[in-house]
């Protein structure tokens, strides 16, 4: 016949497996859900990235511009002036 203090033994030992599996099933999900965040954030650094050089170029070309039509009405000032 099992005494009271063996039951309560079972018992302890059965709850700490259970509390064991679930500590393990939690830290599992827990990767699970680091590794998802991480490639979330690695994405987000390469659009980052990808906005930059986009924005980068996009100054280049508007500076480009900018000076050929600075340029275009510096000349064309220049002859009315001399014309």
């Amino acid at each position: 016949m099992i005494a009271a203090i063996d039951f309560f033994y079972i018992a302890i030992g059965f709850g700490f497996l259970i509390a064991s599996v679930s500590l393990a099933v939690t830290l599992v999900a827990l990767t699970r859900t680091v590794m998802v965040a991480k490639k979330i954030i690695e994405d987000v650094e390469d659009t980052t990235r990808d906005i930059k050089l986009l924005k980068s170029g996009l100054k280049v070309g508007l500076l480009s511009m900018a000076t050929k039509v600075i340029g275009y009405f510096a000349n064309k000032k220049s002859q009315n002036e001399r014309g």
